[in-house]
């Protein structure tokens, strides 16, 4: 077996394809196919001049969230992986095109959509891909990019006198289902098919949260700065751990019934029993390849988690 690839690139964030691949999103708005073993990757291409600061991976289809705060701009668009993926302007052309009123695209994009609202979270389920937009409330769409339902922003009474408490930190696919998450604790699983509340609540946990993760099995991993709170659903008993910095990352092992987890010069295993490790750069991702846990870091290195 070959060895692992450095990837000339700053990561942000990786996605599992259908066919085995990674997606590697990097800071500058960059994507980058990575084969199934690790060993080889492709060129990094720029579809769109902007970083991406959400995206999905949804039956074969990478959907971005393309953004630039300076200039004012942003796309919503879907590019089929399975196809060559190809970059697209440059952003000196897109800041020339702004001011000439010329509305360019998502290179090489099924469909591309000019956005007036911050996307805040996405996630998709069986071909459904929920996302919230800042102040607006939530959408549904197919990969199609056609609208399914529509629904106000999530309120919270408990927590509305708190600063961002409603801002939705996570969506998650919980049992077919949508689950909001709100940076105040705030939750509410919300249908599919509709839209519509089965049922909501917040945590009594006081911290904000930053992130969050979820397994069938696992339960929830909420990410509130330093610490880590872990509970089997929501809303339910919590068990905290504190890291010495942010965790970036986190994967449920079913083989160990554990949490993998990656972060700030740290990676760590969060199960019956808890076991940490120093790492000299920062882990953007954990997962599983070649039988073995890797975590990719910031300088684009893979390496042996809790190495």
């Amino acid at each position: 077996m070959d060895e692992v690839v450095q990837l000339p690139i700053s990561p942000q964030r990786v996605h599992e394809c259908g066919d085995g691949r990674l997606l590697v999103v990097d800071f500058d708005g960059g994507l980058t196919l990575v084969s199934s073993q690790l060993e080889e990757f492709e060129k990094t291409v720029y579809p769109f001049p902007t970083p991406i600061t959400h995206s999905q991976v949804c039956e074969q289809q990478f959907i971005g969230y393309w953004i630039d705060h300076e200039l004012l701009t942003a796309r919503l668009a879907a590019i089929t992986i399975a196809e060559k993926i190809e970059s697209g302007i440059s952003r000196s052309e897109l800041r020339t095109s702004l001011s000439e009123r010329v509305n360019h695209h998502v290179s090489g994009a099924q469909w591309s959509h000019a956005m007036d609202a911050e996307l805040m979270q996405m996630c998709g389920i069986d071909g459904v891909i929920c996302f919230a937009l800042w102040r607006r409330g939530l959408y549904a769409i197919t990969p199609e990019g056609v609208e399914i339902w529509r629904r106000d922003q999530m309120q919270w009474g408990e927590i509305a006198d708190f600063p961002r408490a409603g801002e939705i930190v996570a969506i998650m696919a919980v049992e077919g289902d949508f689950c909001i998450l709100s940076r105040g604790g705030g939750w509410a699983l919300i249908s599919q098919e509709n839209g519509n509340t089965i049922d909501r609540g917040v945590l009594d946990s006081p911290q904000l949260i930053d992130r969050a993760f979820y397994n069938k099995e696992g339960g929830w991993l909420l990410v509130s700065g330093n610490e880590v709170l872990t509970l089997s659903q929501l809303p339910g008993e919590v068990s905290t751990a504190v890291f010495q910095g942010p965790v970036n990352h986190a994967t449920w092992d079913e083989e160990n019934s554990a949490w993998m987890i990656t972060g700030w010069r740290q990676d760590a295993i969060l199960g019956k029993e808890m076991k940490f490790s120093s790492r000299s750069d920062i882990g953007i991702h954990v997962g599983n390849y070649r039988g073995e846990w890797y975590v990719l870091d910031n300088t684009g290195t893979w390496s042996l988690h809790l190495q």
